[in-house]
């Protein structure tokens, strides 16, 4: 293929009407065999792309343009919707290519939150609720006159902090705990959550291993998404009644 010298390529002046790229010289760093070129985004990133991608349009911008799109396509779905325990009031703007709503908590407070974080439910309230799932769980166990204590202390079980080690919920008979729930968030498997640390499944091995040594049942609930997996639920507390 015949080399095709872009230097100085204004991309919306070379058939691609929407780019956002200005070429400014052949990429000598590249150690692929694909020739790439040093770009700079009408944003003022500098970056390497791919020139028959550019040429073709396939890659229009830094990647902003498909962030800024991505938000225009969120920001008229979400005023009014109600994200647990939280209603949208209103947009405030793009910040760092993120839509930034206002929002008011059922408890009262205002507070903010980015369309990810509403969408993906990862924020369910201004902050009064532990766990929205842990909620969800209460809920059903109410409902269904299931005796319970949430937080249940393991007695002189400590974690990996030196503190007393609890379990979310203990099914109760007679005073005497006969199954436990744990509420497994996002947190407790995605090493990418800003609340995951390893603390979280070591602390649940010490927790698996009490169950085991007092044969207890204990069953991992998993929340997501807003959801949690009831017909499991229901399952497990029918099985400590047998």
């Amino acid at each position: 293929m015949k080399f095709i010298d872009m230097s100085g390529w204004i991309m919306k002046e070379h058939g691609v009407p929407d780019s956002r790229i200005t070429v400014l010289y052949r990429d000598i760093n590249n150690k692929t065999k694909i020739t790439k070129w040093i770009c700079q985004c009408e944003c003022g990133t500098t970056f390497s792309a791919d020139g028959a991608k550019i040429r073709n349009g396939w890659t229009r911008s830094c990647g902003c343009l498909q962030k800024e799109v991505t938000s225009k396509r969120t920001r008229s779905d979400l005023t009014g919707q109600r994200f647990g325990h939280l209603t949208v009031i209103e947009c405030l703007g793009t910040k760092n290519h993120t839509v930034l709503w206002k929002c008011q908590c059922d408890c009262g407070n205002i507070t903010e939150g980015t369309s990810n974080n509403l969408l993906s439910h990862q924020k369910l309230s201004c902050g009064c609720l532990k766990s929205y799932g842990e909620e969800l769980v209460s809920q059903y166990l109410n409902k269904n006159n299931i005796s319970f204590k949430k937080e249940y202390n393991l007695g002189n079980l400590k974690n990996l902090s030196k503190s007393s080690t609890r379990i979310d919920f203990a099914i109760m008979k007679n005073n005497i705990p006969i199954g436990f729930i744990e509420v497994d968030g996002i947190q407790h498997y995605d090493k990418n959550n800003p609340w995951y640390n390893e603390g979280v499944e070591e602390n649940a091995l010490l927790k698996q291993q009490y169950c085991l040594n007092n044969n207890i049942p204990l069953l991992h609930l998993f929340y997501n998404n807003g959801q949690i997996e009831y017909e499991e639920l229901k399952h497990f507390l029918q099985k400590l009644e047998e």
